[in-house]
């Protein structure tokens, strides 16, 4: 196994998500890849930042509440110091708000 983690945040749903998507299959799929490939994997936040009204300014600010309540940020304590954070969808500027060495 390899020493340092993956990171993993699938900001549209979660693979842990109780109902079935393309995009938790796709997470999920990406997650036993890589632990096949014997790497340590760990889902570092449920937030879900999809909006069903992306004009919702009350829903807009609950979203903004809960991403920067301490227990739903992506913390690299939380996994040791990974060695890599993973996307789904690859969305730099959230790796870059919570991982400021992400490229």
């Amino acid at each position: 196994m390899n020493a340092n983690p993956i990171a993993f945040y699938a900001p549209l749903k979660s693979p842990d998500h109780d109902v079935p998507s393309g995009d938790r299959l796709m997470a999920r799929s990406l997650i036993s890849c890589m632990k096949a490939s014997g790497y340590s994997v760990e889902t570092v936040s449920q937030l879900r930042v999809r909006l069903a009204d992306p004009f919702d300014e009350a829903s807009n600010a609950q979203l903004l509440e809960a991403a920067e309540d301490g227990t739903h940020r992506i913390t690299m304590a939380e996994v040791g110091s990974p060695g890599l954070l993973v996307l789904l969808p690859p969305v730099l500027e959230i790796a870059r708000s919570y991982w400021p060495r992400a490229v």
